[in-house]
């Protein structure tokens, strides 16, 4: 199978993170490309905070499959 190219991978990797924020009720917002050190814009449910994210992504990436007893991976 041919090697991914590198900006599928992260591209990828920003759209998963920026799923997960939202499903959590967050506001994501994800700039232009090119944007530096900016992946993704990240706001509170209320409004009063924001924060500025940038996501590394790996497509050689390993984890566990199994749940811990917390529920969390």
């Amino acid at each position: 199978m041919p090697e991914r190219p590198p900006v599928l991978t992260a591209a990828a990797g920003e759209f998963y993170v920026a799923y997960k924020l939202s499903a959590l009720g967050h506001s994501v917002g994800i700039p232009r490309a090119n944007t530096p050190g900016v992946d993704l814009l990240v706001g509170n449910p209320t409004g009063s905070m924001s924060l500025l994210l940038q996501v590394k992504t790996s497509a050689r990436a390993r984890r566990e499959s199994r749940r811990t007893p917390s529920g969390n991976h």
